[in-house]
């Protein structure tokens, strides 16, 4: 990716979206998979998890209010794959 001209900044996500249980996934790659799973509508509990615990961390909030609001928002989001990924369909590019 690199040699395509894509910023090492970005390109991590490539080898992180793959990798997201490592260590050392910061909650920028934790997020770029979840949006990607969820677009798909997919729901992954430990992902999940991961992203609400690097948020309350990050903020200060206690986990259980990250991840319920989290889910929330998650359930809205998936509840529209099937639909998104019709209309992506159409232009010859699978998911």
């Amino acid at each position: 990716m690199l040699r395509a001209g894509v910023p090492e900044r970005e390109a991590r996500f490539a080898v992180t979206h793959a990798s997201w249980e490592s260590d050392d996934v910061t909650l920028e790659d934790l997020l770029v998979t979840l949006a990607d799973k969820v677009w798909k509508g997919r729901r992954i509990e430990n992902l999940e998890l991961g992203v609400a615990r690097a948020i309350a961390s990050s903020c200060g909030v206690e986990l259980w209010a990250v991840y319920q609001g989290l889910a929330e928002i998650l359930d809205e989001l998936s509840s529209r794959a099937e639909e998104r990924l019709e209309w992506q369909s159409r232009f010859g590019v699978e998911p």
